[in-house]
């Protein structure tokens, strides 16, 4: 069979294109394509993008944030961490993490001063087990550099996290998986010159300055961050000599010797909560019969039961003192046990609806601790900073405006998640128009829309405020003004 010449170029062309497409993907499988950055990221430097894969890449040190600079050593920021290349080092030595978690975070702990737990002993330090894999996978002290502090809790951003020389290690408390993301310190030790803003859930503090918890690693060992609530207040010294400290659902304690050894309070008890003679036994599959009294005892529901063995078993729970019952005016089921009461809600998720019953502020109300709470982050001029911005400085009168507010913590920039905001603007006639911004996401920004104002004259300044509050009386307030300009 013959083929023409026009069929042979037809397949040349075809030939052509495939290749070239196949090309296309493979170049852009490893990495995104350069227009498709997000907003202050910016090309891994050549001389940086075999160390930087080498360490997980993007899904490990974020996005590069800065162009590389280039004095006696080359350095490039990423979101997590500040590569170098020293070209004048050693071969093993030349491509280094710089040692950003000093400059980043002021707290330390001394070595040793660890109570126990899982995970690996580093110079007097305990790495959290789900860590540890993160940490050897980095060539452990070599790139992510020696512990700062031992992992805590950080309610402000509801993660676990450890600081290191290098980086920073997290694990966000509602993720059943414990995947472990980094720390941004490239992109707080570069705000200065970069441009980037990382994911609020991934900056150094957050809202609320994390609270000393020495019986971490027992809440963690019963699985108990997410099911025990945050800490209300710090640990503090009973009049027994205990170490105590209060969360919102449980009260732990221990001697302050032995952090290690903490138990829970009987709350229940001492809250004077339901009690109810123990029962026979009920023929029910969804029931389970703990016995307290030869043959009397409770029925718990399997949920229940289920539950109380996620959590370190009837030992921490205590023996149940109440059979099911409903809590008054409210379509929730609870049963109590000595340390605590369980409740199960239906119209929550499937979850979310077994759990401890926040009893915590309560027994602070009791044994009058009021003097011994965390103070929340303040919202005030003191303490924030409110940046206004319009979307176009000059705006034809036909056209809607776009208003952004940014909220973040005045000592180190990070963005605070979850601020409503007040836009009054002010018309020529002196009638205001109003508007709210909704909460701020992670990143700390919210934005509103003021309509198209046709009646107003070419050249008009408008002026307008926007006010955050943090529930205080004192509000943080900031004005700002656009042009109202027709292109004739």
């Amino acid at each position: 069979m013959r083929v023409s010449i026009s069929e042979r170029r037809l397949t040349v062309i075809l030939i052509t294109v495939s290749v070239a497409l196949l090309l296309s993907a493979c170049s852009s499988a490893g990495a995104p394509a350069e227009n498709s950055l997000p907003s202050g990221a910016v090309p891994v430097d050549p001389v940086f993008r075999e160390f930087y894969n080498s360490l997980g890449g993007r899904d490990v040190l974020g996005y590069a944030i800065a162009p590389a600079t280039r004095d006696s050593m080359i350095c490039q920021y990423t979101a997590a961490a500040l590569m170098c290349y020293d070209p004048n080092a050693a071969d093993a030595e030349r491509f280094s993490l710089q040692p950003l978690g000093a400059r980043v975070i002021a707290d330390r702990d001394q070595p040793g001063t660890y109570i126990g737990g899982s995970g690996l002993e580093v110079d007097g330090f305990l790495i959290n087990e789900a860590f540890v894999n993160q940490y050897k996978r980095m060539n452990g002290a070599r790139y992510v550099g020696r512990p700062l502090i031992n992992a805590r809790r950080n309610p402000g951003l509801n993660r676990i996290e450890q600081f290191f020389e290098n980086v920073g290690f997290y694990y966000l408390l509602d993720d059943p998986d414990h995947r472990v993301r980094l720390i941004a310190y490239g992109a707080v030790d570069c705000r200065e010159r970069c441009n980037y803003q990382p994911q609020g859930e991934s900056t150094v503090i957050g809202g609320q300055a994390p609270v000393s918890e020495p019986f971490l690693p027992v809440i963690l060992r019963l699985n108990g961050a997410s099911a025990f609530g945050r800490p209300l207040t710090g640990a503090y010294y009973t009049p027994d000599g205990s170490l105590e400290q209060v969360y919102e659902r449980i009260v732990l304690f221990a001697d302050p010797n032995n952090p290690a050894s903490a138990r829970l309070r009987p709350t229940a008890i001492i809250l004077g909560k339901a009690f109810t003679l123990p029962v026979e036994r009920r023929d029910d599959p969804r029931l389970v019969f703990y016995p307290v009294q030869g043959n009397l005892g409770y029925n718990v529901p399997v949920v229940f039961d289920h539950f109380i063995a996620m959590h370190g078993g009837k030992e921490i729970s205590g023996p149940p003192i109440s059979e099911l019952f409903t809590v008054s005016s409210q379509n929730i089921f609870r049963q109590c046990f000595e340390n605590y009461c369980l409740d199960y809600d239906p119209a929550q998720s499937q979850d979310l609806r077994v759990q401890i019953a926040a009893l915590g502020q309560e027994y602070i109300n009791l044994r009058g601790l009021g003097g011994q709470a965390v103070t929340p982050f303040q919202l005030t001029p003191e303490t924030v900073i409110l940046s206004v911005g319009e979307l176009q400085p000059q705006i034809a009168a036909d056209a809607e405006q776009k208003i952004v507010m940014m909220v973040v913590q005045r000592r180190d920039q990070h963005p605070i998640p979850n601020i409503e905001g007040e836009l009054t603007l002010y018309l020529p006639d002196g009638s205001t128009y109003t508007a709210y911004f909704p909460p701020t996401g992670q990143n700390g920004l919210s934005e509103v829309t003021i309509p198209a104002q046709p009646q107003l004259a070419n050249g008009t300044l408008l002026t307008y405020q926007v006010c955050v509050s943090g529930g205080n009386i004192e509000q943080v307030c900031v004005p700002e003004s656009y042009l109202i300009w027709n292109n004739q």
